[in-house]
């Protein structure tokens, strides 16, 4: 949306716009080489060309898992990751989706936010932090970082983590309460 309440689809015309307004944008990222990827609620991810044209979409159909996308995140490597209600999606925006479920070890949850530190990548549920650990194929929960977590960030001293009335800031192994 555009924080007035409209779904954004007037502000891109053509194809793109027709695309937004049919299926409810929720969250976009700018990809490196200034693409916008919009998440949509009913028909997957829509990358859109600096010139307003709709270059292609993926849905469940093309590799992901649902065609509701919750978030969206940009890593370091110019790589998209993308949320659903129980999985997580890395996709290279030029070639096939990666999906991350229950067979790299995520609980089948609601996933609330992404965030990368210092070459790590951590992922929010409703009762822990993931990471993404064994050469890049699994996920292992973060010890430090047990209980509902609804925020995730980078900082200069680790990633902080927000949930019900607290934030706590993990650096190494090790967490230690921000605000409470």
């Amino acid at each position: 949306g555009r924080g007035d309440g409209g779904d954004g689809g007037d502000q891109i015309a053509g194809e793109a716009g027709d695309f937004l307004r049919t299926n409810s944008p929720c969250f976009a990222a700018q990809l490196p080489d200034g693409r916008l990827a919009v998440a949509t609620v009913r028909n997957g991810i829509a990358f859109i060309r600096p010139d307003g044209s709709l270059e292609r979409t993926i849905s469940d159909g093309d590799g992901l898992p649902t065609r509701f996308i919750t978030g969206l995140f940009v890593d370091r490597d110019g790589g998209l990751w993308a949320t659903s209600l129980a999985h997580i999606s890395r996709i290279a925006a030029s070639s096939p989706t990666t999906v991350f479920d229950a067979r790299a070890a995520l609980p089948n949850k609601p996933y609330h936010a992404l965030a990368a530190v210092g070459g790590r990548l951590f992922a929010a549920t409703d009762d822990a932090v993931y990471e993404l650990a064994g050469g890049g194929r699994q996920f292992v929960p973060v010890e430090a970082l047990r209980g509902p977590v609804s925020a995730l960030r980078a900082s200069p001293g680790g990633l902080l983590a927000s949930g019900f009335h607290s934030v706590k800031r993990l650096s190494g192994t090790g967490a230690t309460m921000v605000y409470a």
